[in-house]
């Protein structure tokens, strides 16, 4: 499938070869990404390697990164080199490869690729990992941390918040958003971590892409390939096969033309079976228990992209649903007598990421919604007592419903001062007697 000569084949399995995270696949992928030439063949490779861990990053690895992304042998799309500086930077950088693209930074002709990268950078100095501790190295210089290579402006973003912070386990989620010039999406990515032990495991990411939307606008990205829009989900490091909104000119000009059409994608639907146990421990006075347990969770995971020159607007929503039930009994039988527990427990909730761009005007102006859904977690315990030949059953029961009320999470400062200007004009707008 690697030789095939047809993208979509060799990117599923490339996909696919990831997925296995063999040691001695990482060499493959590395040559595939030096000599490759297709743009789409050379994203999926270089995204494909970004799963395996930095101890594999050596230098010579770095070197082919670096030559993708400062351009050494041909000429690369923004998407394809910002990809490579995302692994550069993210898995084992050396100082020098930070100072080389920060001050790279000035001469790139793409305004939101400089904006994506700087926030990308100073969204590793908060993080306390190897990458983190090189960038703060790196911009502890002036000639490195300065005006000329710090202060740009754009829509594009990239953070890491705290969804949740127990006693074992701190939950955080990342969001990296690019634009282009004319403030249309062109890739959005949301993922849910889990780290505890100093061990991060990534739980879940979606990530929505469009390409070729910009050319409705004027917009001209050096961009070889049709225009398309997608969808791609990861489930605990595994890539899903990804899917398409959109592949031909006439379901694009359909979604461009329309006036508010939503075409929301289901990319992951589905129940799991955690644990299905069932054993008899025989105790010392003779007496066996029953003990059984079952568990599931269910997933669904979508997302949506609406994008219309008529309305003057493009909003991303991506969908992060799931619910979690857990069932249990334990019983004893002796004879004469008929002792047992039964206890559930199962939760369900939602989280809702939106981005709102609006282009009738320039500047643009966007915002970014991150939204909790109400959480209801149910518990109930069920104990009972009967003896043979009784007519009376002794039993009790203790029900306890826990609702976490609904929230917004807060973002970053920019986005919060975008977001009051255009949610408050749209209530200025909606009290007007017009």
């Amino acid at each position: 499938m690697v030789k095939s000569d047809d993208v979509a084949t060799k990117c599923q399995g490339l996909h696919a070869l990831g997925n296995a995270e063999m040691p001695s696949l990482f060499q493959t992928f590395v040559d595939i990404a030096a000599n490759e030439v297709d743009a789409d063949v050379l994203t999926t490779v270089i995204n494909v390697m970004d799963v395996y861990d930095k101890e594999f990053f050596t230098k010579e690895v770095n070197a082919v990164l670096n030559r993708i992304y400062h351009e050494v042998q041909r000429e690369y799309t923004y998407v394809i080199r910002l990809t490579a500086a995302n692994s550069l930077l993210t898995k084992n950088p050396s100082e020098q490869d930070v100072i080389n693209i920060l001050l790279s930074l000035n001469c790139q002709k793409v305004p939101e690729m400089v904006t994506f990268l700087t926030a990308k950078i100073d969204n590793l100095m908060t993080l306390n990992t190897v990458a983190g501790k090189t960038v703060r190295k790196a911009l502890s210089s002036a000639a490195v941390s300065n005006y000329n290579t710090r202060a740009h402006s754009g829509l594009s973003a990239a953070f890491t918040n705290v969804m949740a912070d127990t006693a074992d386990a701190l939950s955080t989620f990342d969001q990296d958003i690019l634009f282009t010039s004319t403030a249309v999406l062109r890739k959005s990515d949301f993922s849910v971590n889990l780290e505890a032990d100093d061990n991060t495991l990534q739980i879940a990411n979606v990530g929505i892409w469009a390409r070729g939307l910009e050319t409705f606008l004027g917009e001209d990205t050096g961009e070889e390939a049709g225009a398309a829009a997608g969808l791609s989900v990861k489930m605990m490091d595994v890539q899903l096969r990804p899917m398409s909104f959109s592949m031909t000119m006439s379901d694009l000009m359909s979604l461009v033309w329309s006036m508010g059409s939503d075409s929301s994608m289901t990319a992951l639907q589905g129940i799991i079976l955690l644990q299905d146990h069932f054993e008899t421990i025989r105790l010392q006075s003779g007496f066996g228990v029953e003990v059984a347990v079952q568990g599931t969770v269910s997933l669904k995971l979508s997302g949506g992209l609406d994008f219309s020159l008529w309305e003057r607007s493009s909003t991303t929503s991506i969908y992060n649903n799931g619910a979690m039930a857990v069932r249990g009994s334990l019983k004893v039988d002796t004879g004469f007598l008929k002792t047992g527990m039964e206890y559930s427990a199962d939760a369900d909730g939602s989280i809702t990421f939106i981005t709102t761009v609006l282009f009738a005007e320039l500047p643009a102006k966007f915002c970014m919604q991150m939204m909790q859904e109400p959480l209801l977690f149910r518990h109930r315990v069920y104990k009972y007592e009967e003896l043979m030949g009784s007519t009376t059953k002794f039993s009790v029961a203790v029900k306890r419903n826990t609702l976490a009320p609904p929230q917004s999470f807060k973002l970053y400062k920019q986005n919060s001062i975008q977001c009051d200007q255009m949610l408050g004009q749209e209530e200025e707008e909606s009290d007007s007697w017009w």
